[in-house]
């Protein structure tokens, strides 16, 4: 396989482009070309699909996988303290870039819970937005 660069302006190229990179890019090319075609045909075949109608869903193989039961290690536990460290950090950033006025029309509180509650909390909820709802007034 060989890799074939389209006409361009030699000055410009050399100025723009060393030597050492063409050779780094016709490198990856002859490793990982024939992949990158193939992987590139697959995607114009899985998009006539769609278009066709065709559905997104999981790959037949990856079923026993998807319906096993297997869980995330958790957390070291020093992990879990600097969570809540770092977003009080972020906090108060935050509050230091947007002023006293901004701050408090952002609902602060409010948001530090929802924020808690989708990135902090045990269960994942499959509606980011439906948390925010307990807080509306």
């Amino acid at each position: 396989m060989s890799l074939d660069v389209a006409p361009t302006h030699e000055e410009r190229l050399a100025a723009i482009v060393s030597e050492d990179a063409v050779a780094f890019v016709a490198e990856l090319h002859g490793r990982f070309g024939a992949r990158r075609d193939e992987l590139l045909a697959a995607r114009r075949e899985r998009a006539a699909a769609l278009r066709a109608g065709g559905t997104l869903d999981f790959l037949p193989e990856t079923r026993e996988l998807r319906e096993s039961d297997w869980r995330v290690a958790p957390p070291r536990a020093d992990y879990e303290d600097r969570r809540r460290e770092v977003l009080a950090e972020e906090m108060d950033h935050i509050h230091a870039e947007v002023g006293d006025e901004v701050w408090e029309k952002g609902r602060p509180e409010e948001t530090r819970a929802v924020f808690e509650r989708v990135a902090l909390g045990e269960d994942f909820p499959e509606f980011l937005t439906l948390i925010a709802y307990d807080y509306l007034d």
